[in-house]
């Protein structure tokens, strides 16, 4: 029992030592970039006291980047390095062997098929003289009925004499039907133009009324969704989870962006009046950039350059207290719950 409480006291040991490097220990980031003549840029990651390093690199003059991932000094991920070539497998040749005589095979095959042959032509012959003899009863038994049969002439005369008067009949309906259709085609033809814009203006009118249709819907839909955010927005709990969340993401970019800045920016655009209204612009944003980034103006010339080299660090500890504070905070609750009815009323 001894040696197993020592082992799970040092795992959870072991445990709690990792748990406090993942929390506790910063990953660190430096970026630089300049740009005068060409564009440079460099940025570099740094983990467990540069146990994980990333190294990122881009020249606007060769147009080139480079990346590299290191774990305890070794490149695990590194674009400089060549690409490795796969060796081609050798294919392997199956030798073939020499077909074997088959004099004997052959010849039995010969000796059947001429017996086959012989059989086929006695049949054939067979089923030729069956044919003949059938089709000679068939001519015997013709004769014998065209002379017992007597054809009256009249029984044939008058159904032909009635098709033809139908005949007639049907030919004059056909050219009536012509007639008409030739005077109706005649005013489709002079109506035609009239109609095709009429049924344009048709179709427009029918698409201007959609339009409206869908345009009244959609107003009247964003109209009672405004209602909705105003009534929403107009709750004072809803206002102070709001707020807090505006604070907690004010602390959470307070701890993320770099702590530590220094550079300078030369600027001058093509015309002087427009450069002294972009510097007035930028001194009423002057807390955030003060004694960092040092700003020179160039009135004479048209120019942009400078430098910037940051340095800045992220800890896990502390974005997770600021999570933690946020979750149970009151009115972050409320404000999760009027949230999920808002989306259902939505």
């Amino acid at each position: 029992m001894k040696i197993i409480g020592i082992v799970l006291g040092v795992l959870l040991a072991l445990l709690l030592l990792l748990l406090g490097i993942l929390l506790f220990v910063p990953i660190r980031y430096r970026i630089y970039a300049s740009k005068y003549d060409t564009i440079q840029a460099k940025a570099k990651v740094s983990y467990l006291c540069k146990i994980v390093s990333f190294r990122f690199r881009y020249y606007s003059e060769e147009e080139t980047y480079s990346y590299c991932l290191r774990i305890f000094g070794y490149p695990v991920i590194d674009s400089n390095r060549p690409p490795k070539v796969k060796k081609e497998k050798k294919v392997k040749v199956k030798k073939v062997k020499p077909a074997r005589s088959q004099t004997s095979k052959t010849k039995v095959r010969k000796i059947e098929t001429v017996e086959i042959e012989k059989k086929q032509d006695i049949q054939i012959k067979d089923h030729y003289e069956e044919e003949h003899k059938v089709e000679d009863n068939e001519i015997q038994d013709n004769k014998i009925v065209y002379k017992e049969v007597e054809v009256d002439k009249n029984d044939i005369i008058n159904p032909l004499q009635k098709e033809h008067t139908n005949i007639v009949r049907n030919e004059k309906v056909v050219e009536e039907k012509v007639d008409e259709e030739e005077r109706e085609s005649f005013l489709h033809r002079i109506t035609k133009p009239f109609r095709a814009t009429i049924q344009r203006i048709k179709e427009v009118i029918r698409k201007v009324r959609e339009v409206i249709r869908s345009a009244r819907n959609i107003f009247s839909n964003v109209k009672a969704k405004i209602h909705l955010v105003k009534d929403f927005l107009e709750v004072e709990d809803n206002r102070k989870g709001l707020g807090r969340v505006y604070a907690g993401i004010k602390k959470i970019l307070k701890h993320i962006l770099p702590y530590k800045v220094k550079g300078f920016v030369r600027f001058g655009l093509d015309d002087p009046c427009n450069t002294g209204y972009l510097l007035g612009v930028l001194s009423l944003v002057y807390p955030i950039y003060a004694n960092k980034i040092q700003i020179i103006p160039d009135f004479q010339e048209e120019v942009l350059e400078g430098q910037v080299d940051a340095k800045g660090r992220i800890r896990a500890f502390t974005l997770l207290i600021i999570g933690i504070k946020l979750i149970l905070d009151d009115n972050f609750k409320k404000l999760l719950k009027n949230v999920k009815e808002l989306k259902e009323e939505f």
